[in-house]
């Protein structure tokens, strides 16, 4: 007998795109008393921070959160997927909140032109989910259409795992996210996360054997479920929550006898952990893409005015946008990606149909 380790994912989906088949239905990954619920008062702005991020076309959902005026942080899974599955496509994907309907929810940056591929940076865009696990890669930076996260924008805290522990064990970590076994859509809280460098069955070896960058990895025992995926591990800051953290997935671990290279018994995977990505693997880019975003904006408002005519702002435009460009360092690398969409109007396009992908 051995023992097989591995990352099962925290979004939704009705289809596995690359084989065509239906997936198991989304379960929580909660360990011990289920804590999940209302968010409390002194926190009902995050209902503005944070929503679902999704792709009618897929099936699939997600969460995702506010970190600029028109930028939201989400999983990067939940735009390309895993290796070996084909990619979606971001100008399918929308976000917003879950009462909205589908003309109010926002569009990724370049959709309606074919270049919204442009507007979407990721630490890794094919996530393995065997070792060696690649979930402190598995965030992306998405610029939306609209600056729709103005007044909302979420602080970003990179701590280190010690950091992050420590806050914890002052009960100081939380988790707001959806989840695909509470219906309707809303917005669920636990408090009092552990986050630990290590969990019982698994020794720290093991971990730093099973999973890329294991200094940017925080293993959490908040409560989760089906597109939890890409929502915000949060710490109690001074002047209100900060983001300490990209909830991914649940790291498991399953026993498998085998006989002559045969597989002869496989037992359920068995929860170690949920993972989330530090903010501190994503908070320089975050900064470089911040600036990208800023460029982008005054050059096509630089194009708008070119055809209507007005050459004094359009001159006072590119001047702005040249000032961004030399004070932006280290340019992120666009990459390809895709899309996922959930909310009253995420029900009507999924059909209510959404179960967790397990590799």
């Amino acid at each position: 007998m051995y023992l097989v380790r591995c990352l099962v994912l925290g979004f939704s989906v009705a289809l596995v795109a690359a084989a065509g088949s239906v997936v198991q239905p989304a379960h929580p990954a909660v360990f011990g008393i289920d804590d999940r619920g209302a968010v409390p008062l002194r926190h009902k702005g995050l209902s503005r921070s944070i929503g679902l991020f999704f792709n009618a076309k897929a099936k699939t959902v997600c969460s995702a959160f506010c970190v600029g005026d028109a930028i939201i942080a989400t999983a990067s899974h939940c735009i390309f997927k895993t290796a070996g599955e084909v990619p979606l496509d971001p100008a399918d994907f929308r976000f917003g909140p879950a009462n909205a309907t589908p003309a109010q929810m926002t569009r990724v940056a370049g959709a309606a032109h074919g270049t919204a591929a442009g507007s979407v940076v990721a630490g890794n865009t094919r996530l393995n989910v065997k070792p060696p696990i690649d979930a402190t890669q598995d965030w992306a930076l998405v610029r939306l259409e609209r600056p729709v996260c103005r007044g909302a924008v979420l602080p970003i805290a990179p701590v280190t795992p010690n950091e992050a522990a420590a806050a914890a064990r002052a009960g100081q970590i939380f988790h707001v996210a959806f989840h695909r076994d509470r219906l309707p859509w809303k917005l669920l809280y636990a408090s009092g996360c552990r986050i630990e460098p290590v969990f019982d069955k698994v020794e720290r070896e093991q971990i730093e054997r099973d999973f890329r960058g294991p200094d940017r990895l925080l293993l959490h025992r908040c409560g989760t479920g089906g597109a939890s995926s890409g929502s915000p591990l949060l710490a109690e800051g001074r002047d209100g929550p900060v983001v300490v953290g990209i909830n991914v997935g649940t790291y498991v671990q399953s026993k498998v006898v085998l006989q002559d290279g045969s597989v002869l018994f496989r037992s359920k995977p068995e929860p170690i952990a949920n993972t989330a990505v530090s903010a501190a693997a994503f908070a320089d880019e975050l900064v470089s893409f911040t600036n990208r975003s800023r460029i982008h904006a005054l050059v096509s408002r630089s194009s708008r005015l070119t055809s209507s005519g007005d050459s004094g702002v359009t001159a006072s435009a590119k001047g702005a946008s040249e000032r961004l460009l030399r004070q932006t360092s280290q340019p992120a690398r666009p990459r390809s990606s895709n899309g996922v969409a959930h909310s009253n109007a995420v029900e009507r396009a999924t059909g209510g149909r959404n179960s967790t992908n397990v590799p």
